[in-house]
């Protein structure tokens, strides 16, 4: 285990070694079908056994209410996925700009994806279509789940919000994102590249990372992969990730960290990885290559009970008692 410097010490400020283990769930609590308490059942909804897609795709997972499709479940992902990003539409109103997810997935073509969780009302541009149907100057309203296929004009659209479960049954090859919206987990039964910045859409990036209040930010990013969160190797110099990550087998690491110079890492959240991964190398507190670590834990996920724990977020079941308080009748 390892101890987050959070008052900007610079590469090995607060870092502890000797903390007590962790035990880290197994892999059957993310891809087990016959658990249904894996994340793979949590995204899956509804969906019995049979149902899980054979091909590669990105699902809704969905029931029939008369003539409406309502929302059982997460974002379904079968097959390597190429990207995914991680951003916000243009709609202005009283909630602001809903989250929006691009996932390129595929080849010669390759296949992308739009899905928007509209928690704020939009209205569908100049020849579209919803469900197949012409719907020029539809008004999609709230709570709302809109999947669409780049090249095409016809929207689907799902009654109620997704659970917060992203399922990759993958490996997901460049994940990034500049206004990650809202609360989710993206889950890899493979290993997670990060190829850019990931910022929450709270997260005010005019100010220095220890100097943003975390307390007024709402979102919040579960990252969890089966095998390895990786930094890319042609990530930018400086980088930031607003996320707590999970690698079960092995580490978070930078693919670079032995061939390439780069500035910092800042990682706002939480680390979770069964070997301690390198991003560069030091030599007497000097760095010879890759990152020097800005590492500050997000103080939100300390109580469970919070709500700002990303959705499903594997956890040893173990809590401590951060408050308490006396209800007398």
């Amino acid at each position: 285990g390892s101890y987050f410097p959070t008052d900007g010490e610079g590469f090995m400020g607060g870092y502890e070694l000797g903390v007590d283990e962790i035990q880290l769930p197994q892999f059957r609590n993310i891809s087990d079908l016959d658990d249904e308490n894996s994340l793979q059942r949590i995204a899956g909804g509804s969906w019995s056994v049979g149902d899980f897609p054979s091909t590669d795709g990105v699902k809704i997972p969905s029931v029939i209410s008369g003539t409406d499709k309502v929302t059982t479940g997460g974002i379904y992902i079968k097959g390597n996925v190429n990207s995914i990003e991680l951003n916000v539409d243009n709609t202005t109103g009283t909630e602001g700009p809903n989250s929006k997810i691009t996932i390129k997935q595929g080849s010669y073509p390759t296949k992308t994806t739009h899905i928007t969780l509209v928690k704020e009302p939009i209205t569908l541009p100049p020849g579209s279509k919803l469900n197949g149907v012409a719907a020029d100057g539809t008004v999609i309203p709230a709570n709302t789940t809109l999947y669409l296929e780049e090249g095409t004009t016809d929207y689907k659209s799902y009654i109620g919000l997704t659970n917060g479960v992203m399922f990759v049954e993958g490996a997901i090859g460049s994940l990034y994102g500049e206004n990650h919206r809202g609360k989710m987990s993206i889950v890899s039964t493979q290993s997670i590249t990060i190829s850019d910045n990931i910022y929450y859409y709270d997260r005010d990036k005019s100010k220095d990372l220890f100097e943003d209040d975390i307390q007024a930010i709402d979102d919040s990013l579960g990252l969890i992969a089966a095998k390895d969160v990786k930094i890319a190797s042609s990530a930018p110099n400086n980088i930031e990730i607003d996320a707590i990550i999970m690698a079960l087998n092995t580490s978070f690491f930078y693919n670079g960290w032995q061939n390439y110079m780069r500035d910092t890492l800042s990682l706002l959240g939480g680390l979770i990885q069964k070997q301690r991964g390198p991003v560069g190398t030091h030599n007497a507190g000097v760095k010879i290559t890759g990152y020097s670590k800005q590492y500050i834990y997000d103080t939100r996920m300390a109580n469970p009970a919070s709500g700002y724990l990303p959705p499903y977020f594997p956890s040893t079941g173990k809590y401590e008692k951060m408050w308490w308080r006396e209800v007398v009748d």
